[in-house]
C-alpha cells in the first residue's frame, strides 16, 4: 500500500505540473517557484529510486535537494509576501541554505544517512514562515475573503505538510528501533499526507483564473 501511494503520488506531481503549464499565464513569479519546486521534487524522487537500486538508500540524493527545496520554499514566501524583490535577499538566502546543508552533510550526517537535522531545520523554518505569512495577510485591506486567496491555500497546506513532516522525522529513529509496526503506519501515513497535499495543490492551481503574483 505505502509503495502504490508514493508512485501515486508522482503521478500527480506529474498531473500538478502539467496543469501549471497549461494555466501559466495566470503564474506571477511566486506561483511559478512552486511549479519549478515541483518539477525538482518529481526529478529528484525518480533520481533517489536509480540511486536506491544501487546503493539500498535514498539518502546521497536527499541531502543535496533539501538544500534546492528550502530555497525554492524560501522564495515563494518572499515573493508571495513582499512586493519588493532584492537580489542581496535571494543571495543571502541561497547561502544560508547552502550553509545549513553542507554543514549538516560534513560536520553531523553522512552522505549516507538521511539528513533529518536538515529536515527538522526545514520543518522549524517553513512552519515559521508559513505562520509569518497568514500574520501579514490579516494586515490587508485589499483580500476581502483570504480563504479563497490561492497563496494562503498554498501557506495552509504548507503548513499542514511540514507540521506532519516534523513530527514523522522527529521520531523516526525511536519508532524504527522500538515500535516497528507503529513505524510502518505512521511511515504509510506520511505518504497520504504527501498525496492529500499535492492533490490539494493540484485544485488550487486548477482553479486559478485571474493572474496571481
Amino acid at each position: 500500500m505505502g509503495s502504490r501511494a508514493f508512485y501515486l503520488c508522482l503521478i500527480v506531481i506529474l498531473i500538478n505540473i502539467i496543469i501549471i503549464f497549461y494555466k501559466r499565464r495566470y503564474l506571477g513569479s511566486s506561483l511559478k517557484i512552486i511549479g519549478c519546486l515541483l518539477f525538482f521534487t518529481l526529478c529528484s524522487e525518480i533520481i533517489a529510486l536509480v540511486v536506491k537500486n544501487r546503493y539500498a538508500t535514498k539518502a546521497p540524493v536527499y541531502h543535496f535537494f533539501s538544500i534546492l527545496e528550502l530555497f525554492l520554499i524560501m522564495m515563494y514566501f518572499y515573493f508571495s509576501i513582499y512586493d519588493t524583490r532584492k537580489i542581496i535577499v535571494m543571495v543571502l538566502c541561497a547561502i544560508f541554505c547552502l550553509a545549513l546543508g553542507i554543514g549538516n552533510l560534513f560536520y553531523f550526517q553522512s552522505l549516507m544517512d538521511y539528513n533529518t537535522n536538515m529536515l527538522m531545520l526545514e520543518c522549524v523554518l517553513i512552519i515559521g514562515m508559513a505562520l509569518f505569512a497568514m500574520f501579514k495577510i490579516l494586515l490587508r485591506d485589499d483580500i476581502i475573503n483570504i480563504l479563497s486567496y490561492p497563496h494562503f491555500q498554498i501557506w495552509a497546506a504548507l503548513l499542514f505538510l511540514w507540521s506532519s513532516t516534523f513530527f514523522f522525522w522527529a521520531f523516526l529513529d525511536y519508532l524504527k528501533n522500538n515500535n516497528p509496526i507503529y513505524y510502518e503506519m505512521i511511515a504509510k501515513s506520511q505518504v497520504f499526507v504527501n498525496l492529500l497535499f499535492y492533490t490539494y495543490l493540484g485544485f488550487v492551481f486548477a482553479k486559478l483564473k485571474t493572474k496571481i503574483e
